[in-house]
């Protein structure tokens, strides 16, 4: 593979509640006289798609509860906004510099719950969720532009983020279907013949950002863009969720593997899966779940952390600061003995 083409739909139509977006986009395709093959990916702005499953919500129709209150006068928001923004997430992660970073129901780490305001509405008490549940959108579309086409094509589903320490956003894939998302290269060469130990290209993100720039931020109108000569055949088609959702089958409790498996419907591991932190914080998020279930007493991050470092200390560690408490143990001991010897020379 040495080039890719990158064509956006033009004069692609509004979409509204109910729309049947996939009858849409065929018409638009053929309107643009593209010929699709197999293999092509077509990429959807996650606007089109939110819209078509009515996923609006009045900002006057949301009776906002003292918490939301609270966090939009703290932050000068609209409490409406706020409960929407409570509603769709985890957790508020960070309010600094007034800016709302939530871990979303779906798993992401975003702004505002990915509740948009820009391209939904005239009326401005009108919001837009992101899709209820994106995996099943993709699916379900790729499948019906496949089925009504006849070409085997792929689909991602894509949003705006922002990313930490950079400015400007960019597209990445929030779902895919039928395309090699996640490519893992470990265990091939380098152009120098060294073995690839950690090296993993995120496949579906880099193809929303390059469809990104077709269908831009404004007054673009471009949410459908279709890229053509993208051949990752010889790896196999999966997302990131897709590689850890047999996690369960290792769980020798089948109760307690049935409800992780539940949970990880619920709550995918794919957004964490940038950073070692981010993947720990997602990992004490699914064991008080459990708990949760299980009617256990959940437990803190740093109670977590502090066990998880006492009980894999390295075994040098702890012999080292099982000595420092010997040693400890030692001059308390030898203080007390002065102190009762020189009690006894005075009282004497």
């Amino acid at each position: 593979m040495n080039h890719l083409s990158i064509l956006a739909l033009d004069e692609f139509p509004l979409i509204s509640p109910g729309d049947n977006l996939c009858s849409i986009i065929i018409d638009s395709i053929k309107g643009n006289e593209i010929l699709i093959d197999d293999g092509d990916v077509i990429l959807l702005a996650q606007k089109i798609v939110s819209k078509s499953e009515n996923r609006f919500k009045n900002l006057l129709e949301i009776n906002p509860s003292e918490k939301a209150i609270k966090l939009g006068k703290s932050l000068g928001r609209d409490p409406s906004f706020m409960q929407l923004i409570l509603d769709e997430s985890n957790a508020i992660l960070s309010t600094e510099k007034n800016v709302i970073i939530v871990e979303h129901k779906l798993g992401y780490i975003n702004i505002n719950a990915g509740i948009d305001r820009s391209n939904v509405s005239k009326n401005k008490d009108l919001v837009l969720l992101l899709p209820e549940n994106p995996k099943k959108s993709a699916n379900d579309i790729q499948t019906q532009i496949s089925s009504e086409l006849d070409k085997d094509i792929s689909l991602i589903i894509t949003d705006s983020m922002t990313r930490p320490y950079r400015s400007g956003v960019t597209n990445f894939a929030i779902a895919s279907s039928n395309i090699q998302s996640l490519i893992d290269l470990k265990g091939e060469e380098d152009i120098f013949g060294n073995e690839l130990h950690a090296t993993e290209i995120a496949i579906a993100d880099e193809l929303a950002a390059a469809a990104g720039l077709l269908m831009g931020q404004g007054n673009d109108m471009k949410p459908v863009v279709l890229i053509k000569g993208f051949d990752r055949s010889n790896y196999s088609v999966n997302n990131a969720y897709d590689l850890i959702q047999n996690l369960p089958l290792f769980i020798p409790n089948p109760d307690i593997g049935d409800i992780f498996s539940k949970i990880l419907d619920q709550y995918p591991v794919s957004p964490y899966l940038d950073s070692r932190d981010s993947f720990i914080r997602w990992i004490h998020f699914i064991h008080n779940k459990i708990n949760r279930k299980l009617g256990k007493e959940e437990i803190s991050l740093f109670a977590a952390l502090d066990h998880y470092r006492s009980y894999y200390k390295p075994k040098q560690l702890k012999l080292s600061e099982k000595l420092n408490l010997q040693r400890e143990y030692i001059v308390m001991a030898f203080t007390l003995l002065c102190l009762v010897l020189i009690y006894l020379f005075y009282t004497n």
